[in-house]
């Protein structure tokens, strides 16, 4: 097995994630407010692979309050999560997480990942650049 190495920038800060080479797997991601209201959140798949605990319904849209788990599925290998009103949350990859996935703590408004060798990893969004629309008197 090969060992991967990555830097990720997260929320501002600097994370060193290891991970051994695997296969996709189940893993709990819990989705916490970083404000002390509840946040509504919406979570997009790539397939139907997502799930909430006592819930046996796999769907590729998930909209839930916080604090709150997913269950995301093997299949799944791209993932989107964005909040109303750009409210920040915590990311937290709790049962059936590797090593790497539990060292992550990602936190914002918008956050996209992906599987890189079995694991969820957050990987970039690039986002349209709006132009400045110039006010007539």
């Amino acid at each position: 097995m090969q060992s991967i190495l990555r830097l990720v920038l997260t929320g501002g800060a600097l994370c060193v994630a290891t991970s051994v080479k695997g296969t996709p797997h189940l893993v709990t991601m819990r989705i916490e407010s970083l404000t002390r209201q509840p946040t509504r959140v919406h979570v997009v798949a790539d397939s139907a692979g997502l799930w909430l605990r006592g819930d046996s319904t796999y769907r590729a849209e998930i909209t839930i309050d916080t604090p709150n788990d997913v269950m995301v599925g093997p299949r799944v290998s791209r993932l989107e999560l964005r909040t109303d009103y750009n409210q920040p949350v915590r990311v937290q990859f709790t049962d059936g997480a590797t090593e790497g996935e539990k060292r992550l703590h990602p936190w914002g408004w918008l956050m996209s990942f992906r599987r890189i060798n079995g694991d969820l990893q957050p990987v970039a969004k690039v986002l349209p650049a709006e132009p400045a629309v110039a006010r007539r008197n």
